[in-house]
């Protein structure tokens, strides 16, 4: 209240005028005050009280970042995004664009279901900021979630170039790929992430799967043989179908006890009784 009326003091007054300047300084005191009292809150995590104290301070001096900055993580760490959307909106319009700025706006804009502007922020703070890896994972993230693959491919190898020994970014990158059906490229990023993290359950997994899906297709082609195409090509395709199936086993089995949910454990159990009668049916 009493920063209002200070700065309505103000208004009234001419720039030279005894209330605007003695406005001033009372409000520098309230900036000052508000801005320590918000720090000490924040350093105590009483979350929600810093928020209250940095958005008085951002009112008696405007143009100050720091307010806008810690007020910004007060309201993250309190789970209050649209008062951190707020803060960040601010730090923007006085031109500070460091990438958690556009971060902060773009998860706001996604929850509210709108993708469009998050990819907007997104591609603007890497603009302002090249090659930043938050900004880069989160768009990343927006085209992931609104299937949008081949975006995501291309924005993830940015990404794995600042990061080449990261094995959930060579999944993602094999998800997308795999998605856009191009199994074989899936397959090579599925085998770097396992040469970075042997346990690495999705590439496992849908490595399985992946060779399942080769089977499949081997076996419509083995399946039409005729008599006479049999004796020549029969026994060469019977030989690679079991290799394939032979590989989906062994990934399903690796995958099998790594897997923390119900669901995947019952997929990969029959996926794995399927493969042996399939390899015991082509043996015998």
């Amino acid at each position: 209240t009493a920063t209002v009326s200070f700065i309505k003091a103000k208004s009234l007054d001419k720039a030279t005028g005894e209330y605007y300047q003695m406005s001033d300084i009372r409000l520098m005191d309230q900036w000052i005050n508000a801005t320590n009292e918000g720090v000490k809150q924040y350093q105590s995590a009483t979350y929600s009280k810093a928020v209250k104290s940095f958005k008085s301070a951002q009112l008696a001096n405007p143009k100050d970042t720091t307010a806008l900055i810690y007020g910004s993580y007060a309201a993250l760490s309190d789970k209050n995004l649209p008062a951190a959307f707020e803060f960040c909106t601010a730090l923007k319009e006085l031109d500070y664009t460091k990438s958690f700025v556009y971060t902060t706006r773009a998860n706001y804009y996604t929850t509210e279901n709108n993708n469009l502007k998050a990819q907007e922020e997104l591609k603007e703070g890497l603009a302002k900021n090249p090659n930043d890896l938050a900004l880069l994972q989160a768009l990343a993230n927006v085209y992931i979630t609104t299937n949008q693959n081949e975006k995501a491919v291309e924005t993830l190898t940015l990404l794995e170039k600042a990061k080449p020994n990261d094995a959930l970014v060579e999944t993602n990158i094999a998800v997308q790929f795999q998605k856009l059906n191009l199994l074989d490229k899936a397959e090579s990023y599925y085998l770097k992430a396992l040469s970075i993290d042997p346990n690495n359950f999705i590439s496992l997994f849908n490595l399985g799967g992946i060779y399942v899906e080769k089977g499949r297709i081997k076996m419509n082609t083995y399946n039409a043989l005729k008599d006479d195409q049999y004796k020549k090509e029969g026994p060469a395709l019977k030989t690679d179908l079991i290799k394939t199936y032979t590989t989906a086993l062994d990934y399903c089995k690796k995958a099998l006890p790594l897997s923390d949910s119900t669901e995947d454990t019952g997929k990969l159990n029959l996926m794995i009784s399927d493969l042996e009668a399939t390899i015991t049916y082509l043996n015998k």
